[in-house]
């Protein structure tokens, strides 16, 4: 009989649970939102991006965003803007509240966390084009959109609309 006893295999489960939590911590560090917290209202714009309050008079309140796309080298942009109203016509006042041009795509009767939302398309004039999300919080209605320029829309969609959809809004 040999006397070698049990076999142990700590080491090794050890370092299989460092390499594991390292990778984790890589994969979270490359694919982990940019969360940006206003007042009563927050939305998770993609990795990497970057977001602050935009310093301009004429529109207070305005938190613009800029950050990678997909495509090395290439930026996009987004920006929220929070409207505090007194009665509002739904979806009326929130197409007239988006800048630029009246959005060419709608969905009047969508829904974010249990609250009424309008989702959008639109195009600039500086050929960017733009998605994004409109939701009533009871007594204002923020909205948020995100685009890229138009000949990468379409391989970052997506990546956008996923932004737009995490807007969330409390009182």
């Amino acid at each position: 009989m040999s006397k070698e006893g049990p076999i142990n295999f700590g080491k090794p489960l050890m370092y299989l649970a460092i390499i594991g939590c390292a990778g984790l911590g890589y994969y979270l560090y490359k694919t982990w939102p940019a969360t940006y917290e206003g007042n009563g209202w927050k939305v998770d714009f993609p990795n990497g991006w970057e977001s602050g309050p935009h310093n301009d008079p004429t529109q207070p309140g305005m938190v613009v965003s800029h950050g990678p796309l997909l495509e090395e080298g290439m930026q996009g942009v987004g920006w929220v803007k929070v409207w505090v109203h007194g009665t509002l016509d739904w979806p009326r006042m929130a197409i007239d509240l988006i800048p630029g041009a009246t959005p060419d795509k709608m969905d009047p009767d969508g829904e974010i966390a249990h609250k009424r939302t309008m989702f959008f398309e639109y195009q600039d004039d500086k050929s960017m084009r733009y998605t994004g999300a409109a939701t009533q919080r009871g007594d204002a209605i923020i909205i948020v959109a995100l685009g890229a320029p138009l000949h990468l829309f379409d391989s970052n969609r997506e990546r956008l609309e996923k932004c737009a959809k995490s807007l969330r809004c409390w009182r």
